[in-house]
């Protein structure tokens, strides 16, 4: 059975539908229809409607196969986030790496969560505030300790 939509062909687009946020940073400059596709499915008698998930965009972007080595290492990379967050004393970065694979997951069943600015946004700040949390503490336990080392000190002399 044939469709009886027509789509544009787009061989690969290297990653634009994927990560439409850093093409748009450094100027692409590659128009982008509302709702992220130009095409709709429109159903005699019902709302015409664009509905995809996250595999759209990774196989206009890189085709079925690179799609699949694309997804492996993402996993990857999310693994090792989540083993730094288990390992890690203090895992900055792995609580970053967490919290965006929870969106990752959150959002996949729609479109990629790499087309927002919004997303590198959090990924920042959160590493950025947790590292500041991370020295505040450190800074704030040395104070403790040494007037732990005073208190000590002063009690033995009396």
């Amino acid at each position: 059975m044939a469709s009886l939509q027509t789509y544009p062909s787009e061989f690969f687009t290297y990653g634009f539908y994927s990560f439409v946020a850093m093409f748009e940073l450094f100027g692409a400059g590659l128009p982008i229809p509302p709702g992220t596709y130009g095409e709709y499915l429109a159903i005699p008698g019902l709302s015409p409607g664009n509905i995809y998930t996250i595999f759209r965009g990774l196989i206009t972007d890189f085709g079925l196969g690179g799609s699949l080595v694309f997804l492996w290492l993402l996993g990857i990379v999310f693994q090792w986030g989540f083993w730094a967050l288990l390992m890690a004393k203090r895992p900055v970065l792995g609580i970053a790496m967490y919290i965006l694979f929870i969106q990752f997951l959150y959002k996949s069943y729609l479109i990629s969560v790499f087309i927002w600015n919004s997303t590198y946004l959090v990924f920042v700040l959160t590493v950025v505030v947790l590292a500041a949390n991370r020295l505040a503490r450190a800074k704030h336990s040395h104070t403790l300790r040494e007037l732990g080392r005073f208190a000590r000190k002063r009690a033995s002399v009396s």
